[in-house]
């Protein structure tokens, strides 16, 4: 892949996050303060995926259960949450919702930015069929906004954490080993944990 086509396709994933993540807040936030938020994610991720690959491998050395593989993307899922986090907070925004909006843009995004058509699409799927149903589902009583954000973002990672686990060589984003299995069941976990805490 050529430079000029790699920064074309980032330019790209960068303009479909920002328009979706500010799509799905516009109604209620001044635009400045939705492309600022969306800004500071950028940011992150970019220096998230920067100093993990740089920094990471100088100071832990590859193993059997542990690879540099996919330390971009977990270099690039820190900086993205940090940003958001710091953003969050800065601007105010409230915490589901700007969370969903991240989710959307990234997923939008993610073709480009890890060349996974089929599963990203598969997931975009899954979160609109969330956010379509999930006021319709009894034993989520409250009905509070996030459902389909914290629900989509368990699933993703789930099915990271099986494919990490049958050694699959279609691991979506790549991995970095045994590793991997842990860390995406653990977060897994927690966002369906979350789910059921928005529930009550």
């Amino acid at each position: 892949m050529s430079i000029f086509i790699g920064f074309l396709q980032f330019f790209v994933s960068l303009v479909l996050f920002l328009f979706f993540f500010w799509r799905r807040l516009r109604d209620d936030f001044d635009s400045h303060i939705i492309f600022r938020s969306g800004f500071l994610m950028v940011l992150g991720f970019a220096l998230g995926q920067i100093s993990f690959v740089t920094l990471v491998p100088k100071l832990f050395p590859a193993s059997n259960i542990f690879s540099y593989t996919g330390l971009w993307f977990w270099g690039s899922f820190l900086g993205l949450g940090s940003g958001f986090i710091i953003s969050q907070r800065l601007y105010k925004l409230p915490l589901y919702e700007a969370l969903e909006a991240a989710i959307v843009g990234f997923l939008f995004a993610s073709p480009l930015i890890t060349h996974e058509w089929i599963f990203s699409t598969i997931i975009l799927v899954i979160f609109y069929i969330f956010k379509s149903r999930y006021k319709s589902f009894r034993w989520y009583k409250s009905g509070k906004v996030g459902f389909a954000g914290l629900a989509t973002m368990g699933v993703f990672f789930l099915s990271r954490s099986f494919l990490a686990f049958i050694g699959s060589s279609m691991l979506v984003f790549t991995g970095i080993g045994k590793v991997e299995v842990v860390l995406c069941a653990a977060l897994a976990f927690l966002s369906f944990f979350a789910v059921y805490t928005l529930s009550e």
